[in-house]
């Protein structure tokens, strides 16, 4: 017999006036109706039945001979993880692109990082996941390479600046701060300085808020600054802040207006740290006045 559920649930999906319709007038399908119909019609076209053959195809083709080939397999894979980010998530597909890290073409190796640095862009979740893969990358020889790994890590900060994997990548950037390629010392300043001495542009409805948003994203600024050099301190590496301030302060010397700019973003960074380490301080004597209370009170 007739399924009357499914009948009065596709016929639901018409935009139908109950008063009536005029000649002129004509039912319209709802979103989800349309959308409904949609899926229904591609479904059954031979293309999408054929996806999963094509995919192995692509991953194949992954492994042949031929760099060309690999680099236009490794950028059809890149579309359609644009289109369908899940699709990152099929494991046989997680082994073919990991492989390609290490190939022996720098044009490969550039167009993997690029796949995957949008996975992570399109689905931030994944970052701590799959970002090692690329920060291993910031070792290339191949220049392209360590470009598009900066350009990735810039993108992940300033789009999710509170995500936890920000500072395991600001700590990937600065140890290049002395590469010997001055196109990625350049690149790291310019992203460093974005990160954390851009000039602030806010949007605010009194200045009340925009003082109060500001010192939001100058304390995030500074906790990242903080966890950064704490870092860097265990592994005897805070020669290398010391070289980026230096080398963002030079970068502006020869613009007076800029250079004063910069100096006062930086100055208000430093007042900021040492607010915050006087209330660390504070807040320590405070706990070891209770612990020595509470010790006495027992004796």
């Amino acid at each position: 017999g007739e399924d009357t559920s499914n009948h009065a649930y596709y016929e639901a999906q018409w935009d139908i006036d109950p008063k009536g319709l005029s000649k002129d007038q004509a039912p319209s399908l709802t979103i989800d109706g349309t959308y409904q119909l949609i899926v229904h019609s591609v479904a059954k076209r031979p293309l999408l039945k054929s996806f999963d053959m094509l995919l192995s195809c692509i991953l194949h083709v992954l492994s042949e001979a031929k760099t060309n080939n690999r680099a236009k397999a490794i950028k059809a894979l890149t579309s359609i993880v644009e289109a369908d980010p899940s699709t990152l998530g099929c494991s046989r597909v997680q082994a073919a692109v990991r492989a390609r890290f290490w190939d022996t073409s720098i044009s490969v190796r550039e167009a993997t990082v690029d796949l995957v640095g949008k996975y992570i862009l399109y689905r931030p979740e994944f970052a701590e996941q799959y970002y090692d893969m690329v920060a291993e990358r910031i070792l290339d020889v191949g220049l392209s390479v360590r470009k598009r790994v900066i350009t990735i890590s810039n993108k992940i900060c300033t789009q999710q600046p509170n995500h936890p994997i920000v500072t395991k990548i600001l700590l990937a950037l600065i140890s290049r701060i002395n590469d010997e390629e001055p196109s990625i010392r350049d690149m790291v300043l310019k992203t460093f300085k974005g990160i954390w001495f851009e000039k602030l542009t806010i949007s605010a409805s009194s200045a009340v808020k925009m003082r109060e948003e500001e010192d939001k994203i100058t304390l995030l600024r500074v906790q990242q600054i903080f966890e950064v050099l704490s870092a860097l301190l265990e592994k005897n590496c805070q020669n290398w802040v010391v070289d980026l301030l230096k080398s963002i302060i030079k970068q502006d010397s020869q613009n007076e207006a800029k250079s004063a700019e910069l100096k006062a973003r930086i100055t208000k960074i430093c007042d900021c740290i040492v607010e915050q380490l006087l209330r660390i301080e504070e807040e320590a004597a405070s706990t070891k006045t209770e612990s020595a209370d509470a010790n006495a009170k027992k004796k």
